[in-house]
């Protein structure tokens, strides 16, 4: 699910993932492959957003506390963007 050009869906999978498996390496690379990764990787990470808009969305889908999750998310994985390794060359 993007909405608002972040993907809501695959930020908060690896947020889960990482608190219950700690798979902070994966959860980094994955993080930091969306919107840098071509079609496989749509949206954008959760470095900026409309914290009002986002929290609206979280609050009607039954997650209110999406935004700190989206945060939480970014502090965790936030790092340099990557590419996907067939664009590294």
């Amino acid at each position: 699910m993007v909405s608002f050009g972040i993907n809501l869906q695959e930020t908060c999978r690896l947020w889960p993932l990482d608190s219950a498996f700690d798979i902070h390496g994966y959860g980094e690379l994955r993080y930091n492959l969306l919107g840098n990764g071509g079609h496989w990787f749509p949206g954008i990470n959760a470095a900026e957003f409309d914290e009002a808009a986002i929290g609206e969305i979280g609050r009607k889908a039954g997650y209110p506390s999406l935004v700190n999750i989206l945060h939480e998310a970014h502090d965790r994985f936030g790092d340099a963007p990557r590419k996907r390794l067939q664009q590294n060359n």
